[in-house]
């Protein structure tokens, strides 16, 4: 039995390997951990933010990152990805979250929500600020984060509906 287990966790991890590999040879940008239970998804890039290295590591990213810790979630519970250098950036998207399939998904600027709504929901449209518990995904949808930080209103806003990830344990 444990030897099937073993081949199992073996199987499933090369296939996630090979999934990734292949979405990053078509441009993807990944930042963290794959395995994490949060994905954040960031499609509107600053002009120097186009390698893993920069794309999340601004005042956004790191806000984010620091959201989800206070909320309970482990420093390496996460993980950004964007698919806007790929020739087919809804269609990247959708194969980055199945191979990812994180628990989370944390849409943090309008063109990573249109890609969402356009590639898992038929165009339906998600209400910013708010969770939504759909079948494949937890979704939140924050609007333009990055802009959200620049005023005490917006960041309140945010922080609010960022608190509705928090873990039922996080004290």
């Amino acid at each position: 039995m444990e030897n099937f287990e073993s081949k199992l966790k073996q199987s499933l991890l090369s296939k996630t390997t090979q999934e990734l590999t292949n979405l990053l040879d078509n441009n993807m940008l990944i930042d963290g951990n794959p395995y994490a239970s949060i994905v954040v998804v960031k499609q509107l890039l600053d002009k120097d933010s186009s390698t893993s290295d920069t794309f999340l590591h601004k005042d956004d990213g790191q806000a984010l990152r620091k959201a989800c810790v206070a909320l309970g979630f482990a420093p390496n519970d996460f993980c950004g990805i964007s698919t806007a250098l790929c020739k087919k950036p809804q269609e990247n998207l959708r194969l980055s979250l199945t191979a990812l399939d994180p628990l989370y998904v944390i849409l943090c600027d309008e063109q990573a929500q249109t890609d969402y709504e356009a590639e898992f929901l038929n165009n339906h449209h998600l209400k910013i600020g708010c969770l939504e518990h759909l079948p494949m995904h937890v979704v939140l949808a924050l609007g333009n984060f990055s802009q959200a930080l620049k005023s005490t209103d917006t960041k309140q806003a945010a922080w609010r509906a960022l608190k509705s990830l928090a873990r039922p344990n996080a004290s």
